[in-house]
């Protein structure tokens, strides 16, 4: 590289511009010049470090590395280059060294970002390669200490107990560290165990970390100064913590802090990812972005004479390291690509004109062919009688920043595409649309021309068919053709032998090697390119094969490759979801046909039991009303007997015709039940808004007036309107009541008393007494028509009743229960439908 002998203000002030630190040692190691970034390293001004020693003067300037380094480029006189840790500033830098007649020139560049990006690609790698929780802590660990330069680091975790920490990872530690730090309490004066108790990180350097531990001093490494604890929580429990240890008084600042805790979350994740997968593999294609920093290039142009000063740097970059003759403003401007030319014109026109520096990025082709990113800046410098103008500017290669920026956007565009996939096929079970988006996915990532996609399907008959999906042509460009068979190309896809990627699939040894066709049919379309995947299950099944293709050679690339292993992976998983949800549709379709089949028989028997219903109760209220006649014959007959000729007879005749008396009486009541059972359903009125108040009223006058019952209250609570047929509303209140008052206790006054409560739309009503009481074995049976609990020597009745209670509530809608205590009394409960 050549140097001016005198560096000229305007040169200086391109220097400054450069942002990287630049300054120059002679063979003592003093300064002799210093940009201002390099100054202000070491918190000086440039005038102020001229003339100082470096090694003496700032001993925490530089990394380890420094001493050795320049001394090899002064051994060597060579220019060396090395990334390293500057302590002063906590920041990585790339070390530029280059001999000169002088001494040194050293040129430092700011590659911390480079460096964390790095080691979080490179992270993010590791971590999805990782399939247990100690793997993801080894990452982590590693990374971590060569990413902040630290000279050991640890992992220990917290014990079953939570009183002590166990060492579970290490990296340069000493048998004795190990053996000190296998297991030790959490009580500990040393910043892990104090992160672990504060629950945050601890960043500790120089005599701080003696002062705030001082039982550290004891107990940690004797070289070690500076210390950063960071504990890893996953789902707010803590799992460990990291120890990083260094040599060094280091600075943590915050962007370094930040930069550590980003890896701890990160392995915070992947820890409770691998936990939750229980050890599932995750397989993702690796992505790298290669940042490549390029070297400065520096020159002068008198405008008048259009002399020019270029250094080896500027003429390297276009492509003349040996130099370039006659450089000039034309020189450049060939060099541009045509596309880019009349834009950096204007721009450098229009700079001139207004006294401006300026700036650019453009294309060039250097001087072997190569085409390369380069950035331009300049200004125009004017002499005071304004005859003569000079020009100084700077040129760097970006090559390398602009493939980054294009591989990045590449690898977003990519992402993108696989995150839409990934939702797609998640989200997908239709089997016929989710393998067309698959074949349709792996065409667009891979830059195919077309491509197919070959799958297993199962019937019902449980028989197995070969199906496709294609992309990028027609249907019919494979229409004639027939499927393909396991031939020496298609079939490692076919058995899941792995990936074949062939960037001439005509010039491959496997290509042509079976009949009949030996090669591509005729007519068929040209493949050059070839791509193929097996899509294998969980199971190891192997579900069938992705193939692209294209009629240029050399088209698919490794990222292709990984990038199409990644969708197979996840169309592998989306097929077992479609599988799994067509036999449910299909359990469904074959579930729902059993139920329709069921539900029409029950239809049917519903049906026809309705209708026998309505024949029976039409018999009853038939018979029963029949039966009236001959009944009312028998009584009245039997009554005129016992008045004309009833002392004719003797004892025996007198008993005779009393049982025929009672038991035509008895037969009555049985009738005119019978006949009060069929007319609910046969004489019914709609259900309309009713008194309840009133209906009781009415039934408690009549029940008051019949001379057979014996002493008696009978009393309520206000009651509601509800919808009910009146008539029949009179004879369910009648028929409880009367119970109630029938099967009273001996010598105790008979006591019913009827409330209604408010239950949502219902109304539930309660007919409470203080009779014999139900045991509870009869409470549900005492419902059912004839049944009775007592003889008509102690109770008379016909176990009709009840039956037409239950079957009144339920016309209305409603439901009939109990509640008794034997020997106390009984609640009958039963509910009907609020107005």
């Amino acid at each position: 590289m050549t140097f001016f002998p005198v560096l000229t203000p305007p040169l200086v002030h391109l220097l400054d511009a450069v942002g990287d630190a630049i300054f120059t040692l002679d063979a003592a190691g003093y300064f002799t010049y210093a940009n201002s970034t390099a100054a202000a390293m070491i918190n000086l001004t440039p005038a102020e470090v001229l003339g100082k020693h470096l090694e003496r003067d700032f001993p925490d300037a530089f990394s380890r590395r420094w001493p050795g380094e320049s001394r090899r480029a002064l051994e060597l006189q060579r220019p060396v280059e090395y990334d390293a840790f500057s302590p002063s500033m906590s920041t990585w830098v790339r070390v530029h060294i280059v001999p000169t007649p002088e001494g040194l020139a050293v040129q430092l560049r700011d590659v911390t970002f480079v460096r964390r990006t790095e080691s979080l690609q490179q992270l993010t790698a590791r971590l999805n390669q990782a399939s247990t929780p100690r793997q993801v802590g080894r990452v982590l660990l590693e990374q971590a200490v060569a990413s902040a330069g630290a000279y050991m680091g640890a992992l220990a975790a917290p014990s079953a107990d939570g009183t002590s920490l166990e060492l579970q990872e290490d990296v340069g530690y000493t048998p004795e560290l190990r053996q000190r730090f296998a297991r030790f309490s959490v009580d500990l004066d040393i910043p892990p165990c104090d992160a672990v108790r504060r629950g945050r990180a601890i960043f500790v350097s120089g005599d701080e970390f003696d002062r705030l531990y001082p039982g550290s001093m004891g107990v940690r490494a004797q070289q070690t100064r500076s210390l950063a604890a960071l504990p890893l929580t996953v789902e707010g429990k803590l799992w460990g913590v990291l120890a990083l240890s260094f040599e060094e008084a280091r600075r943590f600042y915050p962007a370094e802090q930040e930069f550590l805790l980003s890896l701890v979350e990160q392995c915070s994740q992947a820890v409770g990812r691998t936990e939750a997968e229980a050890g599932r593999r995750t397989s993702q294609a690796q992505l790298r972005v290669m940042l490549e920093a390029a070297g400065i290039g520096h020159w002068e142009l008198d405008s008048r004479t259009q002399n020019t000063w270029r250094s080896a740097r500027h003429d390297a970059i276009f492509g003349y390291p040996d130099g370039h003759p006659d450089w000039t403003y034309t020189s450049f401007i060939e060099h541009v690509l045509p596309e880019d030319r009349e834009r950096i014109v204007q721009t450098y026109e229009s700079a001139l004109a207004r006294g401006l520096p300026w700036d650019f990025e453009c294309r060039v082709r250097r001087a072997d062919g190569e085409v390369r990113w380069i950035w331009g800046h300049g200004l125009s410098l004017t002499v005071q009688d304004q005859s003569q103008g000079h020009m100084l500017g700077l040129v760097q290669d970006i090559t390398g920043r602009k493939q980054v920026e294009e591989e990045l956007r590449a690898q977003a565009e990519i992402l993108a595409t696989v995150n839409r996939i990934g939702q797609t096929l998640s989200a997908e079970l239709e089997l016929s649309a989710l393998v067309q988006a698959v074949t349709d996915a792996g065409v667009e990532l891979t830059g195919a021309q077309f491509g197919a996609f070959f799958y297993n399907t199962t019937d019902r008959n449980k028989e197995t068919h070969t199906l496709y999906a294609l992309s990028g042509v027609p249907r019919e460009a494979f229409a004639g053709y027939p499927l393909p068979r396991t031939t020496a190309i298609f079939g490692p896809t076919f058995r899941g032998e792995g990936v074949i990627r062939v960037d001439d699939v005509t010039q491959d040894a496997r290509y042509g090697q079976n009949a009949p066709h030996h090669g591509m049919p005729q007519g068929h379309l040209a493949v050059r390119s070839y791509l193929a995947v097996p899509v294998i299950a969980r199971s190891g099944e192997v579900l069938g094969g992705l193939f692209f293709g294209h009629e240029e050679a050399g088209i698919f690339t490794e990222r292709a490759e990984n990038v199409t292993l990644g969708l197979a992976a996840q169309t592998a998983v989306a097929l077992d979801n479609a599988r799994l949800y067509q036999q449910l549709q299909d359990s469904h379709s074959e579930l729902e046909g059993r139920v329709e089949e069921r539900t029409e028989q029950l239809k049917a028997q519903a049906t026809e039991l309705q209708r026998s219903n309505q024949e029976l109760e039409q018999f009853a209220y038939i018979a029963s009303h029949d039966l009236q006649a001959p009944i009312r014959a028998v009584t009245s007959f039997a009554g005129l007997l016992e008045s004309r000729y009833g002392s004719q007879l003797d004892q025996r005749g007198q008993k005779y015709l009393s049982q025929i008396v009672t038991s035509g009486l008895h037969m009555k009541r049985l009738v005119d039940d019978l006949l009060a059972f069929s007319r609910i359903h046969t004489t019914q009125h709609s259900l309309e808004p009713t008194d309840t108040q009133a209906v009781f009223k009415e039934v408690a006058g009549r029940l008051s007036e019949d001379g057979e019952m014996h002493a008696h209250q009978i009393t309520s609570d206000p009651l509601p309107l509800v919808l009910a047929d009146a008539p029949q509303l009179d004879q369910l209140l009648q028929n409880l009541m009367s119970n109630a008052l029938k099967y009273r206790r001996e010598d105790v006054v008979a006591h019913v008393h009827v409330s209604a409560r408010r239950d949502g739309n219902m109304w539930r009503f309660a007919v409470q007494d203080n009779g014999i009481g139900i045991e509870p074995q009869y409470h549900s049976r005492i419902f059912e028509i004839f049944q009775r609990l007592h003889g008509q020597e102690q109770y008379q009745g016909t176990g009709i009743g009840l039956a037409v209670c239950k079957k009144i509530v339920e016309r209305h809608g409603g439901r009939i229960w109990l509640e008794s205590t034997f020997g106390q009394g009984t609640t009958f409960f039963f509910t009907l439908r609020a107005v």
